[in-house]
């Protein structure tokens, strides 16, 4: 799935213009068609998709984003394997912006859904002769898109597929083979380090808590680290400060800071960047039992300092400053994205 394809001609796949506000026609399209900003109309017969960019002085980028993602979602309905993107003078933005558009909307979490009911995924992307200069940019766009896919794929599935167990096991298959190493504190190195504050939060978890850290060198002469930390909590319930009906319905998704940067160092990698990166994931269930920490609890954090937790719905900000003064700590970086 998303088999790049460099041709001037479009080959039975759904051939995608873009035209101006008031440009001359394609034969066979309405005249209320004058091609406004996003404004789109589809030709079955022609087996043509137009999509308006409005006003050419009022151009923007992303109309050619959004515009590839609607001509993906219509090739979809129509099971349509191939779409050809008619541009006549195709930049390497523009060109990046429409395989982004196209990548991203050929995605669906239907891993539950009976084959009928699946979304029908396109297989290629065409583009004009010329883009074949931004082949290398293309295939670097294409290799985020799909591992934009991976985080879907974890912030999309049931929490209890979905756990720190499962946040380890694909964090140890990112690593391996790779130049990704990888270093996991469980619930006894937890206690033993003062990472009190993210232990606390997941000790009443059926999958216990840990500090996953990840570690890309992409520049050896360099001592400069970039470090994300993302927070993995892959259920919210609220603890014992429990949050109410259709409150908790979407806390399988409290681990998408988690997935987000694991697929970052995943792409680092696999794109050879130059740049030496720290990835900290702090992951736990925060659940009820007779092990959850209680609203009122005094906790130690790494630093050292002293918390007092008025609500156990605000786990998030107690797994994060554990972590994010551990990594400061260890790691030394010159640069902290949250």
């Amino acid at each position: 799935m998303g088999e790049l394809i460099y041709s001037d001609t479009a080959k039975g796949m759904m051939d995608v213009n873009f035209i101006y506000e008031g440009e001359k026609q394609i034969q066979g399209v309405p005249n209320s068609f004058i091609g406004k900003k996003l404004e789109t109309i589809y030709l079955p017969e022609k087996n043509i998709f137009i999509v308006g960019l409005g006003k050419k002085e009022e151009l923007k980028l992303d109309y050619f984003r959004r515009g590839a993602a609607r001509a993906v979602k219509t090739a979809s309905v129509y099971k349509i394997t191939g779409i050809h993107f008619s541009i006549n003078t195709p930049s390497k933005e523009n060109c990046i912006a429409l395989l982004e558009g196209a990548m991203l909307a050929n995605y669906s979490f239907d891993k539950y859904k009976s084959n009928e009911d699946k979304f029908f995924k396109i297989e290629k992307f065409s583009f004009p002769q010329k883009a074949k200069n931004y082949s290398k940019e293309l295939n670097e766009s294409l290799l985020v898109c799909k591992n934009v896919y991976l985080t879907r794929d974890l912030v999309s599935d049931s929490s209890d597929v979905v756990t720190p167990d499962l946040l380890e096991k694909t964090a140890r298959k990112i690593s391996n083979n790779s130049k990704i190493k990888i270093k996991v504190l469980h619930e006894k190195e937890l206690k033993k380090q003062g990472l009190n504050l993210l232990y606390g939060v997941g000790k009443a978890g059926t999958s216990r808590p840990r500090l996953i850290v990840l570690e890309y060198e992409g520049s050896k002469g360099s001592d400069e680290k970039i470090m994300f930390v993302g927070k993995g909590i892959t259920f919210d319930s609220g603890g014992l400060n429990i949050k109410i009906g259709t409150n908790m319905f979407d806390m399988r998704m409290d681990m998408a800071g988690a997935a987000t940067v694991l697929s970052i160092i995943k792409s680092a990698e696999e794109l050879n960047m130059k740049k030496n990166i720290v990835v900290l994931m702090p992951c736990a269930e925060n659940l009820v039992d007779s092990a959850s920490q209680r609203p009122g609890d005094i906790l130690k954090s790494y630093l050292g300092k002293t918390v007092e937790n008025l609500n156990t719905d605000a786990e998030g900000r107690l797994v994060l400053a554990d972590a994010i003064a551990y990594g400061i700590k260890k790691y030394n970086p010159k640069l902290v994205v949250e």
